[in-house]
């Protein structure tokens, strides 16, 4: 094992200093909330929040062509604020998403690529109510997935990266703790105006 751990190590030293490994990978956030006031009463209306890090490490076969893994860990909260027991569904997701990419045209900084992917995510929650926790669902889910994205250079080792929709297909399995399955599949094109950045460097 040890052997093995070493041989790596000198690879990505190797492949680092011929400037062909990358890393990188983005951050997200969001938060919402709503509250209702009716006279001199309020009462708060259902919170979602949820937190994404997603690393990403790759490598250059040549000058248009890399291949990489993104790893993505993600979680989620959700609370209906009822009175006088509030409930709150929490949720803990990892995925992993190997990658090939090749830049199609490049002028001056900015280089326009297509990503394709084929990843596996699972995960479970846990359903607090009042003082008791319980188990709830746990999901497992595959995604083939082909992303056109943007990429601007600010220095030749950094550049932030954006992508906008994808076209994908996923399945989709929910287990719920008294072990009821159900199965979803979903084949679409989505070019939603919403952005996904990430940085990345290059050594």
């Amino acid at each position: 094992m040890k052997k093995i751990t070493f041989f790596l190590m000198a690879v990505l030293v190797s492949a680092a200093m011929s400037g062909q490994v990358f890393v990188g990978g983005s951050l997200g956030f969001s938060t919402s909330g709503s509250s209702e006031t009716s006279g001199n009463t309020t009462v708060d209306g259902p919170t979602n929040t949820s937190l994404s890090i997603n690393p990403m490490i790759g490598y250059y076969l040549n000058s248009q062509m890399a291949v990489g893994a993104e790893l993505g860990l993600v979680f989620t909260s959700e609370n209906n604020n009822a009175t006088p027991t509030a409930t709150k569904i929490s949720g803990t997701y990892f995925s992993i998403r190997p990658f090939l990419r090749y830049h199609l045209v490049e002028m001056g900084p900015i280089s326009v690529f297509g990503q394709g992917s084929l990843g596996i995510a699972f995960g479970k929650s846990k359903i607090k109510t009042g003082n008791v926790t319980n188990d709830g669902a746990k999901t497992t889910a595959l995604e083939i997935a082909v992303k056109p994205g943007i990429s601007y250079k600010l220095t030749d080792q950094i550049a932030i990266e954006a992508f906008i929709g994808a076209l994908s297909y996923s399945s989709t399995t929910v287990k719920q703790p008294n072990d009821d399955k159900e199965k979803s599949h979903e084949l679409g094109l989505n070019l939603s105006s919403a952005l996904n950045l990430g940085f990345v460097y290059k050594f």
